[in-house]
C-alpha cells in the first residue's frame, strides 16, 4: 500500500534516516544521519508553513528552501544542526537560520527555541538521501574486498 510520505520529494531528519538504514541495510538513527550528511556537505532543506514571515516580517513563499550551512550566514543552521547531533551543544545566542531559493536569501524569524521558528521542519530531498546510500553502499564494498 503507497502512502503519501513515498511521494514527498524530501524527508524530515526521522524519515531520512529510516531510508538510509533501509537502503544501505544499516541501523542509522537521526544523529547518525545528520552527522554524514554534515561530514559530507550535503544539502538541507527546510519545509516553512504557509503564513511564514521572515526576520523582516516579509512573508515567505511556503515549501523548500536551501539551508544555508556555509560561511557566516550559515553559522544558524549549522550549530542547530550540530545541536541535533549533540545536545550539548549550546544554542545560546543563536539567531534565525538563512534559507535561499531561486536567489532570494530571507533569514526565518526567531520565534522558538534553535534556529527553526515553531513549523519549520529541516530534512533532506529524497535524491540527496537516495544518492547518499548509494555512496555508503559503495564504500562498503569496497572496504568489503
Amino acid at each position: 500500500m503507497n502512502t503519501a510520505a513515498q511521494f514527498k520529494s524530501w524527508l524530515n531528519k526521522y524519515e531520512a534516516a529510516h531510508q538510509l538504514s533501509k537502503r544501505t541495510g544499516t541501523a542509522f538513527d537521526h544523529t547518525d544521519l545528520l552527522r554524514i550528511a554534515l561530514d559530507r556537505g550535503v544539502r538541507f532543506v527546510v519545509d516553512v508553513p504557509t503564513g511564514t514571515k521572515d526576520r523582516q516580517g516579509r512573508p515567505m513563499e511556503s515549501g523548500l528552501w536551501d539551508l544555508i550551512i556555509e560561511g557566516k550566514d550559515g553559522q544558524p543552521g549549522k550549530q542547530q544542526i550540530e545541536f541535533e547531533i549533540n545536545r550539548q551543544v549550546s544554542l545560546a545566542g543563536i539567531t534565525g537560520a538563512w534559507v535561499s531559493r531561486d536567489g532570494d536569501r530571507r533569514q526565518l524569524p526567531k520565534l522558538s527555541y534553535g534556529a527553526f521558528p515553531d513549523g519549520v521542519t529541516f530534512g533532506l530531498r529524497r535524491q540527496v538521501v537516495e544518492d547518499l546510500a548509494e555512496e555508503l553502499n559503495k564504500e562498503t564494498a569496497v572496504k568489503g574486498r
